[in-house]
């Protein structure tokens, strides 16, 4: 293999490499020029592409190498993460349900089950699960204890939800089986 080194005017200066004064032109598409840019690169934390010819430029001469770097480092993962802008998160408007501010708590309430939960009932374990209520309005919860999670069970408790807090205006859930039953 023949290296083909590129004349410069620095043949006075005092070096240690004669690479420094005549550095090693090199194909911009051969394997060994792609291996160079990406080691280059990852070395300097992939920084712009004019850097990054620059520290090459000490010891090689890549023919159209910044647009050899740029192709690069356009498929490059970490010269797109350092690269990246943040993703402008748009608000959605909030539902109707969350903005009745002048009616009491519980106006419009959110409900969901959770759980089970082994509960100890005596000397034995039994399954247990709970049911949330949430004021979508003020953030407030009601929590209460569910024996199963058929609808039978959530009636009950939806009527000692109504019994300590009011009748709400609505009820929303994700339409579990045990919600839909109670519709």
């Amino acid at each position: 293999m023949v290296l083909i080194h590129v004349g410069g005017r620095l043949r006075r200066i005092d070096s240690s490499s004669p690479t420094d004064i005549n550095p090693i032109l090199l194909d911009p598409r051969h394997a060994v020029t792609k291996h160079l840019i990406k080691n280059t690169d990852a070395q300097l934390h992939h920084p712009r592409p004019d850097r990054v010819l620059a520290e090459m430029r000490r010891h090689y001469w890549v023919l159209r190498g910044r647009q050899s770097i740029k192709k690069y480092q356009r498929a490059c993962a970490g010269c797109m993460k350092w690269k990246g802008k943040p993703v402008v998160l748009r608000m959605v408007d909030l539902p109707s349900a969350r903005l009745r501010l002048l009616k009491p708590p519980f106006f419009s309430t959110g409900v969901d089950c959770f759980g089970p939960y082994m509960v100890k009932a005596g000397s034995q374990s039994e399954k247990r699960w709970g049911i949330i209520f949430k004021c979508l309005t003020t953030r407030s919860i009601h929590l209460d204890l569910l024996t199963s999670l058929d609808t039978d069970a959530f009636l009950l408790a939806l009527r000692r939800f109504i019994a300590q807090r009011g009748t709400p205006f609505e009820v929303l859930s994700d339409q579990g089986t045990n919600f839909r039953g109670a519709d």
